[in-house]
């Protein structure tokens, strides 16, 4: 009796000790989505990620991140609580390159790919800048010095590549902050740039940051001086040529922050713009269409059909390239969507397919 007594003593602390142990294994535990049902997903996501940082620390942030908002919402969701986590650990860590690094190193153990691009992650590197933009201390600096010290001194060079190109994206966001939300003044300053890469994507980043001001619940505290009707069209019209054409690809952004799965609705408002109207359907392809239509080939086809018979095309290659990038999801990366399209269009979806991340052709 003593005997049986003693084994079962043993062996209820070995399966309690390996239930610790699986605990603290990061794939064996799960969080639970209590977001998924909730009115307003963002701030529900941002109230829990405060929570978890507050009280586990950054690891577990990020495993909360990589188990509940990555695998349940889409790319747009996901990129805009990534910025609010991008500014809570800067505020934490007031340093700017060990905030990057530090949640690069731990984007690329929780994601599968390890490509910061992947699944919104790019949201935390844009979050980050605007934090470091905001800090008080920086904030004595010059912005010329806050731009080399971030990009380098390539902001001229009329070639970069897609990570330097990615830098000045970040820019425009913390200028689109830094300036109040006043997109004419932001993009103004990535005017001082020479390179076109550079400015175009500096002018991105401040677009981008505006159609995020479209969500009422994303900074409040901001002026909304360029926040007007049901998108971004009315505002894109007060800019011209590269900076209209900027605008207009972040129309559909605008669109979806407050009417997540209404297609018809954004290509409407692309209508609206005097020129451009292919850019701003890029911007539908490229973020929007893969992520509501996930895995249903067919209506990505419809929804690019009903986009015109000039830009169906356009279209297409672009959601080829989302789908590519990963943009869909992981599941879809190695989907060739331009073999399931009218033989016509093949050769010139392909040729959108693999064009460069930075670059929008129409």
């Amino acid at each position: 009796m003593k005997k049986k007594t003693t084994f079962l003593s043993v062996f209820f602390l070995v399966l309690i000790l390996i239930l610790i142990g699986a605990y603290n294994l990061p794939y064996f535990r799960r969080y639970i989505d209590t977001c998924i049902f909730a009115s307003d997903k963002y701030t529900c996501y941002t109230n829990n990620t405060h929570s978890v940082l507050s009280r586990k620390g950054v690891n577990e942030l990020f495993l909360y991140i990589d188990q509940v908002v990555v695998p349940n919402n889409n790319y747009a969701l996901v990129h805009l609580v990534l910025h609010d986590t991008g500014e809570l650990i800067y505020n934490k860590e007031r340093n700017i390159q060990r905030t990057m690094n530090y949640a690069i190193a731990l984007i690329k153990k929780h994601t599968k790919r390890g490509d910061i691009y992947f699944e919104g992650f790019d949201g935390y590197l844009h979050g980050a800048i605007i934090a470091y933009f905001q800090d008080i201390n920086v904030k004595q600096q010059s912005i010329d010095k806050k731009i080399e010290d971030l990009c380098g001194l390539n902001k001229n060079q009329e070639t970069i590549n897609k990570d330097e190109f990615e830098c000045y994206h970040i820019v425009g966001h913390g200028l689109t902050n830094y300036f109040q939300s006043d997109v004419a003044k932001a993009s103004d300053l990535c005017d001082t740039f020479e390179g076109e890469a550079a400015k175009g994507g500096c002018y991105m980043g401040v677009f981008m940051e505006n159609a995020f001001l479209y969500s009422k619940t994303y900074h409040p505290d901001l002026l909304r001086k360029f926040v007007m009707g049901k998108s971004m069209a009315l505002v894109c019209e007060r800019f011209t040529k590269a900076k209209h054409k900027s605008c207009s690809h972040l129309v559909p952004t605008s669109y979806f922050i407050n009417n997540p799965l209404d297609t018809k609705g954004a290509i409407n408002e692309c209508k609206k713009l005097t020129n451009d109207y292919g850019a701003c359907i890029v911007g539908i392809a490229v973020i929007h269409i893969p992520s509501i239509y996930e895995g249903n080939f067919a209506k990505m086809k419809g929804a690019c059909n009903a986009t015109g018979e000039d830009t169906k095309a356009l279209c297409y290659g672009y959601v080829a390239r989302a789908l590519y990038l990963g943009l869909g999801g992981e599941n879809y990366t190695k989907t060739d969507f331009c073999k399931l399209i009218p033989e016509g269009d093949r050769i010139l979806c392909s040729s959108y397919k693999y064009n460069d991340r930075h670059e929008v052709n129409e």
